[in-house]
């Protein structure tokens, strides 16, 4: 992670996530690279999936933008389909943390695949539940070592 959810990523993201400014994901991969320890690398990075109808609605998946970007940066393969989302969940950005957890029970498939190491990304990490939930299916997966990538974090930890 760069860093704390404080400025400037508090304006960035959201422009990226919800307003299609695209053309920031470059910019914040590139930051992200600038943070990445290069003495382990994994086999690929997965980009946290959106369900089918949210990235259409959207017109495209905010961390699979930067996992591509990143990878060009850093020549470790983006698998984008390795990780489904099968069932829409509303967003998570008002639930709590235990709501968070239930909201996302069952909502992701993952494919056959030989990975022992991989760097799950996403755009901002808030309570852990998207990414302790990818973590478990992808080490029930015999995936042994999952790194969390992410612009930020937050501070403010829901209840």
């Amino acid at each position: 992670m760069i860093g704390d959810y404080q400025p400037p990523y508090p304006a960035l993201i959201p422009r990226l996530k919800y307003s299609g400014q695209i053309l920031l994901a470059p910019l914040l991969a590139r930051l992200l690279a600038d943070h990445l320890d290069c003495d382990d690398l994994p086999e690929a990075i997965i980009p946290v999936p959106l369900h089918w109808w949210r990235q259409w609605w959207r017109g495209f998946n905010q961390a699979e933008e930067l996992a591509c970007h990143l990878s060009q940066l850093t020549g470790i393969p983006c698998d984008n389909r390795l990780l489904l989302r099968i069932r829409a969940t509303p967003q998570q950005t008002k639930l709590s943390a235990g709501q968070r957890r239930r909201n996302l029970r069952g909502a992701f498939h993952i494919a056959p695949h030989h990975y022992r190491h991989i760097a799950l990304l996403d755009d901002v990490v808030t309570t852990g539940a998207t990414a302790g939930q990818l973590t478990r299916l992808l080490h029930e997966s015999g995936v042994t070592k999952v790194e969390v990538w992410a612009i930020c974090r937050t501070q403010r930890h829901l209840k």
